[in-house]
């Protein structure tokens, strides 16, 4: 028995679509429609819904058949069109990977142009800090033999001030020195022997300042006595 109940297809009291769902249950489906449909009823609905069912894969099938034969006369020639665009594809494409070997060529290039531009300015950052480091160890070192040798009688004062500033200006230096990168040990390694020179240029001076003010404060109580 087959009903229609709007746009609804049903098979003996059931919708078809119910045997149509992904989760159907045939035992399930049959214990149900036992309740109110008879048996051998159910069965002759099952039976007139196969016989549909065959009938609609036939037509399908011969629907289809048709189209594939046709599809064959459609096709006819497309081999030949296929062959006349193949060779101006092939040449795009070689085309195509040449552009991109030049692209990877240019880009190589640019990278190495890079590479080298940043080589150049730490070598340039390198000789502006050891300019800079061998311009002021150069007046520190001046400054000393000019102001601080020599008798400190009278100039403690004067002496104490300048060797202040070469001692900030040593710490700075010996700063300058530590950031070198390794390719410039060479020259690290001389601004250190001078900087070592230079600290004990200072202590010795230092030593000579306090003993002078030692001095000085003891013939002051000398005389006070």
């Amino acid at each position: 028995q087959r009903e229609r109940e709007g746009e609804e297809l049903r098979l003996g009291g059931f919708s078809v679509e119910e045997l149509e769902r992904s989760d159907f249950d045939a035992n399930r489906f049959v214990s149900t429609a036992r309740r109110s449909t008879p048996l051998d009823e159910l069965c002759g609905s099952l039976a007139l819904h196969l016989a549909n069912l065959r009938a609609s894969l036939i037509d399908t099938i011969n629907q289809d058949y048709a189209a594939f034969v046709g599809m064959a006369s459609s096709l006819r020639g497309l081999d030949k069109a296929v062959g006349k665009i193949r060779l101006p594809v092939e040449q795009l494409r070689e085309e195509v990977q040449e552009i991109r070997d030049a692209a990877a060529a240019q880009v190589d290039m640019l990278d190495a142009k890079l590479a080298e531009r940043r080589g150049l300015l730490l070598a340039q950052r390198r000789l502006v800090l050891l300019l800079n480091a061998e311009e002021s160890l150069g007046r520190v070192e001046e400054l000393l033999e000019k102001r601080v040798q020599g008798d400190h009688k009278g100039r403690e004062r004067e002496v104490a001030v300048v060797l202040e500033r070469a001692a900030n200006e040593h710490a700075r230096l010996t700063g300058l020195v530590t950031v070198l990168e390794e390719d410039a040990a060479h020259s690290r390694q001389t601004l250190g022997q001078r900087l070592d020179a230079l600290l004990r240029t200072l202590m010795v001076s230092l030593e000579s300042l306090f003993a002078s003010a030692l001095a000085d404060s003891s013939m002051g109580g000398d005389s006070t006595v």
